[in-house]
């Protein structure tokens, strides 16, 4: 397990990349889609309806592992002469094409990664308080997840072998309240709920009912989110800073 602020900083790093990657995606749907509805499709809707399935499990592959026969079957029963769908098969065999589908899957998966981790070690932090009758360990942990430095265990140490109990009583009280006042600072953190980022749901619905103008709200709203949640982070991060005095 790395520091804290090391956490911090790589969940940081992947929560910009998951949000400039939505973000694509929602400019493409907007785009595309305002492109596709100003254009005569009558022609198309043939065509493009039964070509849904295989778009379908084109698309569902990153997400799923390839087990997107089942929802290529379902989605076999879309209307072909359904021009709002065949709208949404322009936009999503666009997003397809483009390779978003793709980086979208993994970099949802390293943003969840990341929030596991940092998640992990807020919870570290907090469980300090059962072994702080134990120096050593408590030192030893608290160091392994970045609230102390090396230099001030060694000092604490040396202390051990003397007379000096009030003065390691004192180093390691200091230590402590450090890392009771981080984990106040990253007790949000433990909170996070889970964002759904069900980016293949709003793919289908947007391949069955040709709804453009709600699958964008539904990705801004998922980006507002993660935003949200960057921002609780960031600020989180700074703090911890300056009660470590970096």
């Amino acid at each position: 397990m790395d520091s804290i602020l090391s956490e911090m900083s790589k969940f940081l790093e992947v929560r910009e990349e998951t949000v400039t990657t939505l973000k694509k995606i929602k400019s493409e749907i907007d785009e595309v889609g305002k492109n596709a509805s100003n254009t005569n499709l009558a022609t198309k809707v043939v065509s493009l309806g039964a070509g849904i399935t295989s778009v379908v499990c084109m698309v569902a592959a990153p997400f799923t592992a390839g087990a997107s026969a089942p929802v290529a079957a379902g989605m076999a029963v879309l209307s072909g002469t359904s021009a709002a769908a065949s709208i949404g098969v322009t936009v999503v065999k666009h997003i397809k094409e483009s390779g978003l589908t793709k980086t979208a899957s993994e970099v949802i998966k390293k943003d969840q990664r990341a929030k596991e981790r940092l998640q992990e070690v807020a919870k570290s932090i907090r469980e300090l308080a059962s072994i702080s009758n134990n120096t050593i360990q408590f030192l030893e942990k608290a160091a392994q997840i970045g609230l102390t430095t090396t230099k001030e265990i060694d000092a604490v140490l040396k202390l051990a072998g003397t007379a000096k109990a009030t003065e390691i009583a004192t180093k390691t009280a200091q230590i402590f309240e450090k890392a009771s006042k981080i984990a106040k600072i990253a007790g949000p953190v433990l909170v996070f709920v889970s964002i759904p980022l069900d980016i293949m749901g709003i793919i289908v619905d947007l391949l069955e009912r040709g709804n453009v103008s709600e699958a964008s709200k539904q990705i801004q709203k998922n980006i507002q989110e993660l935003q949200n949640e960057y921002k609780t982070v960031r600020s989180e991060y700074n703090e911890i800073k300056s009660v470590l005095n970096i």
